[in-house]
């Protein structure tokens, strides 16, 4: 059992048979950093890669379970995000809180369907592990920045917080994952910078990050790039 539990959810029925290779979810991973070094427990469940998924994620499910977050784009992906709150919903009272592209995007109407409760809206680091430290202390109306929650018939919400400081993020608890699951052997994903300054119609950055970039310093760089050569040689 964990304190949160963090799904990822496949875009295709599990387990993924893409052409290209599975990676860890950076990600969800990226947003239990603050959670870990606050002393939470977290557990993450990889849709992608378990076909046996639901016993995964409604044994890592209990009473004590302050809440399931989950992190998707728009498209299919969204359908099998959709199921995984459904099973948790039919088999417990653990709040549903939906974060990533597509629900900050479209916050209200994701928060409206009956299967989520909360939507992080934006970057979901300091935001969730708020909603978190709030629901741990039972302060489930708490004003977080960037938070949309239903609650006694209507919505409430608050403006998105502030662009967070690229060197100020904790590192990346890789431990989270099993590294046998995913494919490291020529690559793995990092973020050293947030945001984009261009303007393609097509990008949800434009409306997601309002062409702003943001990087981490080149010390900063070097020392995350440390740490996650580590991750992959303790992988190999």
């Amino acid at each position: 059992m964990a304190d949160v539990v963090l799904l990822e959810p496949t875009p295709v029925k599990p387990p993924l048979k893409f052409h290209f290779r599975a990676y860890p979810p950076l990600a969800l991973l990226t947003v239990a950093a603050p959670l870990v070094a606050e002393g939470y427990s977290v557990k993450i469940v990889d849709q992608r890669l378990n076909p046996d998924w639901e016993r995964e994620l409604l044994s890592s499910v209990d009473e004590e379970t302050l809440c399931v977050g989950i992190s998707t784009l728009t498209g299919r992906q969204l359908l099998y995000a959709l199921h995984a709150s459904h099973v948790v919903k039919r088999n417990s009272d653990v709040p549903i809180v939906w974060g990533g592209v597509h629900p900050s995007l479209l916050p209200e109407q994701t928060v409206r369907h009956p299967w989520i409760d909360y939507v992080v809206q934006g970057e979901g680091d300091v935001a969730f592990a708020s909603l978190v430290r709030a629901l741990a202390e039972g302060r489930a109306d708490a004003e977080i920045p960037g938070m949309w929650a239903k609650g006694n018939g209507s919505i409430r919400t608050t403006a998105p917080g502030s662009f967070l400081d690229m060197d100020a993020l904790p590192r990346v608890p890789f431990h989270l994952v099993d590294s046998a699951t995913y494919d490291l052997a020529d690559a793995l994903p990092v973020c050293t910078s947030r945001g984009c300054a261009h303007r393609c119609g097509f990008c949800y950055n434009l409306h997601y990050c309002g062409r702003r970039w943001r990087a981490m310093t080149p010390a900063r760089v070097i020392e995350h790039l440390r740490h996650c050569l580590l991750y992959t040689s303790d992988a190999a």
